[in-house]
């Protein structure tokens, strides 16, 4: 596996509140003196719920529409752009808002380059309220859009990607919102000590809600005035964005420090627009080579150390995982082996507590009847979970041709039709045939020795009685003590994306060796 899969998951996460503050209290009294509306007021009345006949969505787009423009730094290098604008737009029921987003970045996994753009137009009814939501990306050469529509109490979603249409639909919940909420506190003069504002949001980039937690956090005094830092929480994915606002409101300068160093810089067009280098990524962590292969060891010691953040933090205990603190800051990582299960249960696997695990949804499409069909060929009238599992992974590590890297995050269907993928490609095509053949799973992303470095991989949990975990792209029922599980979750784009953040927390901050004191029952 490469890290630009990280990369990939986090842009959109930094983006999201992007410019979503246009002007301040001073700019917006300014524009009052001038004969423009009474933001007080206005944002009064659409946390009312309407805002009235008298208000002219032309001054919202006078007042905040910009463009912006934005450089995307990685690392501390340039990476990219960003343009944020807001712009009137007409329809049958009279005028409406419309944003739009556009972003580009750069960057090289192991010498070789790659690009990801975007572009994000979001419709606002005539209270200011979200309509619809249209996304294109196209992430390294794969295409795809995402449609939302608002409705009274449903979000309809729909997925254009290479395997298909993909269609569902979510409950609205009663506080759905969007970053204008904050634009309009900002222009009331509302953000101040003790603000803060919590609302449900709908990412498209992982097509699920999120609770937002935007709060004033403090002011600095720099030598262009007075900036404002806010700090917004994203509950599900446990991340928190930081946003300074100049002392006419815009945005100079937003962060996911903790990530990478990602973060947006207040540009010029020019600035912006100028020639992407990127930044250069390893897909691993060099060790050197050890005394013994750790794949055939029962337990390796690791003594870890990390730039940035815990250790602890970065690298979670699990039964075969054993993380202990030091005095120095460091933690020693012990690992041991995946044995085979104890437990075997009978399909189908019917506990609810494991429903949730078995969901097909678009990138895992074990509705499919191409999905489907396979698994029962494979599986057949075998009922012992065990014996399947292994079935299914065999199946997988045999047929699907392994390449060192695919950058292209792709569903299960379209590993299929490619026919071959990396460990990430193996392990979406395992965890949907496992849905279909009744056996819950999870996708784990960490860190498998490989010839004197750590690398970034991804591999399977079964649930056949118990939870074991399994690796298709080397053809393993169980891991051994190579393998340093980093997160894992259930096989759905918003787990997917929160095991890509665990490991991206670690890219460039996190470092191991070796320790020389290997514990004793080590072959």
């Amino acid at each position: 596996m490469n890290s630009a899969r990280f990369a990939i998951g986090l842009l959109p996460l930094l983006l999201i509140h992007v410019a979503a503050v246009g002007a301040g209290p001073e700019a917006a009294e300014a524009g009052q003196r001038a004969g423009g509306p009474d933001w007080r007021n206005v944002y009064l009345r659409w946390q009312a719920g309407s805002l009235g006949a008298e208000f002219d969505i032309a001054d919202f787009v006078e007042q905040f529409g910009g463009p912006h423009w934005y450089t995307v730094r990685l690392q501390g290098q340039r990476a990219g752009y960003l343009r944020w604008q807001a712009t009137q737009v007409g329809t049958e029921d009279g005028a409406r808002l419309r944003v739009e987003e556009c972003s580009k970045v750069g960057f090289a996994i192991d010498e070789r380059g790659q690009q990801m753009a975007s572009r994000q137009v979001t419709d606002y009814d005539e209270n200011l309220r979200l309509q619809r939501i249209e996304l294109w990306q196209n992430l390294m050469g794969r295409i795809s859009e995402t449609t939302v529509v608002v409705a009274a109490d449903k979000l309809h979603i729909m997925v254009r990607q290479p395997d298909g249409t993909h269609s569902r639909e979510i409950a609205r919940p009663d506080n759905l919102g969007s970053e204008v909420l904050v634009t309009l506190a900002a222009a009331a003069g509302e953000i101040r000590p003790g603000w803060q504002s919590v609302f449900s949001g709908f990412d498209p980039y992982i097509g699920q809600l999120d609770t937002y937690t935007v709060s004033f956090e403090r002011q600095e005094e720099t030598e262009a005035g007075t900036v404002t830092l806010l700090h917004t929480r994203m509950e599900k994915m446990g991340i928190t964005v930081q946003t300074w606002l100049g002392p006419d409101g815009a945005i100079v300068r937003q962060s996911l420090p903790e990530l990478m160093g990602l973060e947006l810089v207040r540009a010029t067009e020019e600035e912006a627009l100028a020639e992407i280098v990127g930044p250069a990524f390893s897909s691993g962590i060099s060790v050197g080579i050890p005394s013994r292969d750790p794949h055939k060891s029962d337990q390796v010691s690791l003594i870890a150390s990390t730039a940035a953040g815990s250790v602890t933090d970065m690298i979670p205990a699990s039964d075969r995982q054993q993380v202990i603190a030091r005095t120095d800051g460091s933690a020693e990582v012990i690992i041991g082996v995946q044995p085979a299960p104890t437990q075997v249960a009978q399909l189908p696997i019917s506990d609810p507590e494991l429903a949730s695990y078995l969901e097909p949804n678009e990138i895992t499409q074990s509705d499919s009847d191409t999905i489907r069909k396979l698994a029962r060929s494979i599986v057949g009238q075998e009922r012992d979970a065990w014996t399947c599992a292994r079935a299914l992974l065999d199946w997988v590590h045999n047929n699907l041709k392994r390449v060192k890297s695919e950058p292209r995050p792709m569903s299960a269907l379209e590993v299929l039709q490619q026919g071959e993928g990396d460990c990430s490609e193996h392990a979406v095509l395992l965890a949907a045939l496992a849905k279909a053949a009744g056996i819950p799973p999870r996708i784990v992303i960490g860190l498998v020795y490989t010839n004197g470095a750590y690398s970034y991989h991804e591999w399977n949990e079964l649930y056949v009685g118990e939870w074991v975990q399994m690796d298709p792209s080397w053809g393993r029922y169980t891991i051994g003590a190579g393998h340093v599980r980093l997160a894992s979750g259930p096989a759905d784009r918003e787990a997917m994306l929160s095991n890509n953040l665990a490991a991206g927390r670690t890219i460039g901050t996190l470092f191991l060796r070796f320790n020389p004191q290997q514990p004793e029952n080590s072959n």
